[in-house]
């Protein structure tokens, strides 16, 4: 067994189970190797979990940039981002741990931190810079689009797993009915 087939089994269990359910041993068992093994690869479950997050959060993340991109409308396409995004996270005990008070502080400082390699938020930054250039927003509506998006970022960091769960198709309408008072967009 290496690191890669370790990283699988623990990414195995953690989505069977989640973060809270799962323990080390249960990892090794999966993996098909002695506990002890484990450390010779990682010093923690947190730290192998931070390891499987970031692998699924590129994953999820590396999906939508492949479909946002057949995304012609800035509403249409903003609406499909936060739909696709809200529906991943919900169905993935991995990644809901973002919402979860045991890792979300870990996860939000680990995104937060000045040298985290973050291709998905370079990617999001041009595409809605496309979008806005093909729109021809006027100065105004543009930094109302860059307020909202920071609203929407803020609420990502402070969410709990149940205001995400319970909030989020409320947020969506929400996002999507702005962005039609600021570009002037009717139905």
């Amino acid at each position: 067994m290496d690191k890669q087939g370790l990283l699988a089994a623990a990414r195995k269990t953690f989505l069977a189970q989640g973060y809270k359910n799962t323990n080390v041993s249960q990892i090794t068992k999966a993996a098909g190797i002695a506990t002890g093994s484990f450390y010779k690869y990682f010093n923690s479950k947190k730290e192998i979990f931070l390891a499987v997050y970031v692998a699924e959060n590129n994953l999820m993340r590396q999906k939508l940039m492949e479909k946002l991109t057949a995304q012609v409308d800035l509403i249409e396409g903003v609406d499909y981002l936060l739909d696709f995004i809200f529906r991943q996270v919900k169905g993935n005990n991995i990644l809901l741990e973002w919402y979860k008070p045991e890792l979300g502080t870990l996860l939000h400082e680990y995104y937060a931190r000045e040298d985290a390699v973050y291709p998905f938020g370079d990617y999001l930054q041009r595409w809605l810079q496309q979008k806005t250039a093909l729109l021809r927003l006027t100065a105004e509506q543009q930094n109302k689009l860059q307020k909202l998006m920071l609203f929407v970022s803020y609420l990502d960091t402070v969410f709990d797993s149940r205001g995400f769960m319970e909030q989020t198709e409320m947020l969506r309408a929400l996002v999507k009915e702005y962005l039609k008072a600021v570009i002037g967009k009717q139905n």
